[in-house]
């Protein structure tokens, strides 16, 4: 790899997807049928680190400024998915 692209990428902490380690929530499927709680409890399980995950080739990392929890913004979240 290019020396400058290598720097340009320690930079601006970019990182290939497939490289992260991430899970890649396109393959991630809601089921209306269940409660808001149990939804957020299968989505924990499969991603493993909420904060940090890929849509195909896109990394993801959230943080938050404490005026909702995580657990609220996931609710809102799949609830919005879910219809």
């Amino acid at each position: 790899m290019d020396t400058q692209i290598r720097t340009e990428i320690t930079q601006h902490n970019l990182i290939p997807a497939a490289h992260t380690g991430a899970y890649d929530i396109r393959h991630n499927s809601v089921d209306k049928r269940r409660p808001p709680a149990e939804r957020i409890r299968n989505y924990l399980d499969s991603v493993g680190d909420p904060y940090h995950f890929i849509v195909g080739e896109t990394v993801v990392h959230i943080r938050f400024n404490g005026e909702k929890s995580l657990t609220a913004c996931l609710a809102d979240t799949l609830n919005r998915m879910a219809g």
